[in-house]
């Protein structure tokens, strides 16, 4: 299985990506160093060789994070493959 995963602030009335207005602005969620600290306190074994693109592999899947090059971060784009397992890890993020 393989699945890509956006995450991205959105007003909570927001309940559907149709639903977000096409002039919508994301707000950050947060600095890059605040990004990174919150990920490798969540995940200890993240790959961080490169600050924009952190790797997570385990024997059953591997997620990909793509934080781009702005500062502060606006989204985070997940690449998923392998199990389900990482759902648990999605929804404490």
């Amino acid at each position: 299985m393989s699945w890509d995963v956006f995450i991205m602030k959105t007003p909570d009335e927001i309940k559907s990506v149709s639903e977000i207005p096409k002039d919508y602005c994301l707000p950050p969620l947060g600095t890059l160093s605040d990004i990174l600290d919150m990920l490798k306190e969540l995940l200890p074994d993240i790959d961080f060789s490169d600050p924009h693109w952190g790797v997570l592999a385990t024997e059953t899947y591997s997620i990909e994070f793509n934080i781009g090059n702005e500062d502060p971060v606006e989204s985070l784009m997940l690449l998923i493959r392998g199990e389900d397992a990482p759902i648990d890890i999605i929804k404490k993020m």
